[in-house]
């Protein structure tokens, strides 16, 4: 990072390609920096040195995580900033096309706001002016620009203004809470919101809770007053992942997908309409091993035993040859005074 001086900072903006924007404080044009393109970003008042300082730390410190600008240099009087360019086209110019691969730029400016979280950072200002789209849709490259508003994980920005004036910020920046990462999943389920309604024509997804209701209420969830209620950027990720997946093939959803809950049953097992015993064993060769009935091995028909093996008293020294040896068979109903054929025999070791 470079230390800039007036002369090359008067230098470059009177040799500006092109204005990119201007505000209440400050405004960005597009340079020439060493042969390649760059934003030089001059405030308009001193009051901004230490949001610029701010914003200059993290990006430093981001280092181009979540597409963020590099910092090439900086001034202090007047404050001034020369960050790399990220291109012109930005979400808002995006939104127009209504395409159903909006969905997947959505997941990329997620995995691109994980990158911002991973390395300690909360935005607090993610907005279709600050998300910078370059490349087709099917592969975008995804750049979120403008830290004026990020902070350390646990800080407290002292914002003033009302929530209703500011729909894009998290309520709880303006009650002087500390700043999360929920902060950042109320301003994205915002922004995944109008990429929902803008690729609605072709994908029609108004009818997402039919389709995905696990998805859908997890994006009615991102915008709750409540920090707390609100789900976490990587779960919220992993089922628009699984969602962007199936619409990309033109496959519809699984079941197991829409209802994790309720899993696809086993399909019931037909049974057989013929009246042969040997047709109906063939059909079924597995049986289940029942203690109270043998095979003759003959007819191919199961009966049931003796009255001497069903005895509890005759069990003890002489077993049937379709009892196991190493198991006890007692009655299970032995202490109830029953007669003998009454009980229920059971496999006890």
């Amino acid at each position: 990072m470079e230390v800039l001086t007036h002369n090359v900072i008067d230098a470059l903006w009177e040799n500006k390609l092109q204005v990119l924007g201007s505000g209440t404080y400050g405004e960005v044009a597009l340079v020439n920096w060493l042969g390649k393109p760059a934003a030089l970003k001059r405030a308009k008042s001193l009051q901004c040195k230490g949001s610029f300082d701010r914003e200059a730390a993290v990006l430093w410190e981001l280092n181009g995580k979540g597409g963020a600008p590099l910092v090439y240099g900086i001034a202090q009087n007047p404050p001034v900033m020369l960050l790399s360019y990220k291109g012109q086209q930005r979400l808002e110019d995006v939104l127009q096309q209504s395409s159903p691969d909006l969905v997947n730029v959505g997941l990329q400016i997620g995995y691109k706001l994980a990158e911002i979280h991973e390395a300690g950072y909360v935005h607090n200002d993610l907005k279709n002016d600050n998300i910078m789209v370059e490349g087709p849709l099917k592969n975008p490259k995804i750049s979120i620009i403008d830290f004026g508003l990020a902070c350390p994980i646990g800080d407290i920005m002292h914002l003033n203004g009302k929530p209703s004036e500011f729909p894009w910020y998290a309520p709880e920046v303006f009650q002087h809470q500390p700043s999360t990462f929920s902060s950042d999943v109320f301003t994205y389920g915002r922004v995944m919101q109008k990429i929902l309604h803008a690729a609605s024509v072709n994908l029609n997804l108004q009818k997402l809770h039919a389709q995905y209701p696990v998805l859908a209420k997890m994006l009615m969830s991102t915008t709750d007053l409540d920090p707390i209620r609100r789900p976490s950027l990587p779960d919220l990720l992993r089922h628009l992942h699984e969602y962007v997946k199936f619409i990309s093939r033109n496959q519809p959803i699984p079941r197991t997908n829409l209802i994790p809950a309720l899993a696809q049953r086993p399909e019931k097992r037909q049974r057989s309409r013929t009246t042969d015993p040997t047709q109906h064993n063939l059909i079924f060769k597995r049986r289940r091993y029942n203690p109270n009935k043998q095979h003759d091995g003959v007819n191919n028909e199961w009966k049931r035993p003796a009255y001497r093996h069903r005895c509890h008293a005759y069990n003890q020294t002489n077993r049937p040859p379709h009892m196991p040896s190493d198991r006890q068979w007692v009655p299970q109903n032995y202490h109830n005074h029953k007669a003998p054929h009454q009980h229920t025999y059971y496999n006890r070791r």
